[in-house]
């Protein structure tokens, strides 16, 4: 399994999200086909939520993979966040204003996914997160049920940080701890 895109906190603390989102877009073309600007501006608005997520104390070690392909299934996560305490699967639906069903159902899918086909991520809590970007302020329900993955999540693209706080606040340190690098694979910054 490949992220098209890997980092710590610490590079995407200092990236514009705008260069990052056209290194997401060499990698569709390469791949697929060419890609439209409404693509290029979703992932630039995912890029920076999610930079706002690793702003918080110790969020330059935590490691995003944009992208994460999960190969045996022809499937991709929008993006994985790895903090030091859990595993965060981020769906984005870029101007949704409510959570759907189907959205719901698809984030946690992908969680299960990535329980299901990688043994690494086997060890750790493993959140979906549902962003509908332009959604009111959501409800979660905490605690959550440990271990394995939790019920899904939900944040908008201004509640995002926050919920990323919460979690960090709800969970332990993980034994053995998260490695970015060994528990999903570092891959270079554009992968095609």
């Amino acid at each position: 399994m490949r992220a098209w895109l890997a980092c710590t906190g610490q590079e995407l603390r200092a990236a514009k999200p705008g260069d990052l989102a056209a290194k997401l877009a060499v990698t569709q073309s390469r791949r697929f086909r060419g890609v439209g600007p409404e693509q290029i501006d979703s992932w630039a608005a995912s890029l920076h939520s999610l930079r706002e997520a690793v702003l918080q104390p110790g969020g330059e070690h935590w490691h995003i993979l944009l992208e994460y392909d999960l190969l045996r299934l022809e499937r991709r996560i929008d993006a994985v966040l790895l903090t030091d305490r859990a595993i965060l699967v981020l769906e984005f639906k870029h101007g949704a204003t409510s959570f759907r069903v189907e959205d719901l159902r698809q984030t946690e899918d992908y969680a299960l996914d990535l329980r299901d086909f990688h043994a690494g991520s086997r060890a750790h809590p493993i959140v979906p997160v549902l962003v509908a970007t332009h959604a009111p302020p959501p409800r979660n329900d905490w605690p959550l049920p440990l271990p394995g993955v939790t019920p899904v999540m939900r944040a908008s693209a201004v509640t995002l940080p926050q919920l990323v706080a919460q979690a960090q606040r709800h969970f332990m340190p993980t034994t053995p701890p998260l490695d970015g690098a060994a528990d999903l694979g570092r891959c270079p910054a554009a992968v095609g």
